[in-house]
């Protein structure tokens, strides 16, 4: 914010300074005018050239609107270059909260599955527990690793598209039976605490790097149940006609303000504050969502849900399948 103070005092000191030399100049060239109107009358008592008063008014008029003119062009891209400057600044400011959040909510997206997993490996060590006791702890502490699988493998993939060497491994695969494993998965995971319906189409093929197309569907589903009340439940539907392969992943939660549907897909971009926020994430999914659907040729749009929520619409073209 400091930096900002002082860009801010320099340009009205600028301003300020531009105001004076403008005003310098044309009192500069009144007084100019005055002393030659002065030595006029001085040579000429009589009056005998009455046309020279004018001929210096006119010169100064003309100084005057140089000056004017010039000043005027000298303000407008001063103004230009301020409001670049500011913009530039606010970008920065930006990127740097977001950052400082993402950080934030890395530390604590890590610590807290490292820690559960450490007590749970710590019970195991010191208790002697009955079999299903164990079979709970280790499929938490399992789960848990998974988690911190996916923070990391998300981390990779973001840096693999800001430097361009995201692997691109294009081929044919059954979409249908990729989506329905990745529902079959969270619902064994999640148990009964998540309802998820879907209304997959059957054989529904594209062409594309499987593994980034799981990540995206994993990712909107994730994000779903994230952001979902109590009782949740997200629908998932898979459909395909001789145009276009439609994903829709549909939830019942707090939805999205449409004043940041255009932000939800930058990198690092959540909503709030991270000391605050009470949802998990690193603002990286949406992000990596939309870098692999757009790798793919598709499109992705946000909708309102009918009832309340929130709906992920993906579209890839037929010429994917």
């Amino acid at each position: 914010m400091r930096p900002l103070i002082i860009f801010y005092l320099l340009v009205v000191y600028i301003i300020l300074q531009f105001v004076w030399w403008s005003y310098l100049l044309v009192d500069l060239n009144r007084e100019i005018l005055q002393q030659k109107i002065e030595i006029s009358q001085l040579k000429d008592p009589n009056n005998e050239n009455p046309d020279q008063v004018s001929i210096f008014e006119k010169e100064f008029n003309k100084k005057k609107m140089m000056v004017l003119g010039e000043g005027f062009v000298f303000l407008c891209l001063l103004v230009i270059g301020i409001i670049k400057t500011h913009q530039s600044f606010s970008k920065e400011f930006a990127l740097a909260k977001q950052q400082q959040n993402f950080l934030l909510s890395v530390t604590h997206e890590f610590k807290s599955p490292l820690a559960a997993i450490k007590l749970n490996l710590e019970t195991l060590e010191k208790h002697k527990l009955d079999e299903n006791k164990r079979e709970v702890l280790i499929d938490y502490a399992m789960k848990e690793t998974d988690r911190i699988n996916n923070l990391v493998e998300n981390a990779l993939i973001a840096a693999q598209f800001d430097s361009d060497k995201f692997d691109f491994v294009g081929s044919r695969f059954n979409l249908s039976e990729c989506v329905e494993e990745i529902i079959k998965g969270r619902k064994i995971a999640l148990g009964e605490a998540v309802e998820i319906r879907s209304n997959v189409q059957k054989d529904v093929y594209l062409v594309g790097d499987k593994m980034s197309i799981k990540s995206v569907v994993l990712n909107l589903i994730e994000n779903a149940i994230k952001y979902s009340d109590n009782g949740i439940s997200v629908d998932v539907s898979l459909k395909a006609d001789n145009k276009e392969v439609t994903l829709l992943v549909a939830d019942k939660g707090i939805g999205i303000d449409p004043k940041e549907r255009p932000l939800i897909f930058q990198k690092f971009y959540r909503v709030g504050s991270e000391i605050t926020r009470k949802t998990k994430g690193t603002g990286l999914g949406l992000y990596i969502v939309q870098k692999i659907v757009q790798k793919h040729n598709g499109k992705i749009r946000v909708k309102n849900n009918s009832s309340k929520g929130t709906v992920f619409e993906i579209v890839f073209p037929q010429k994917n399948t």
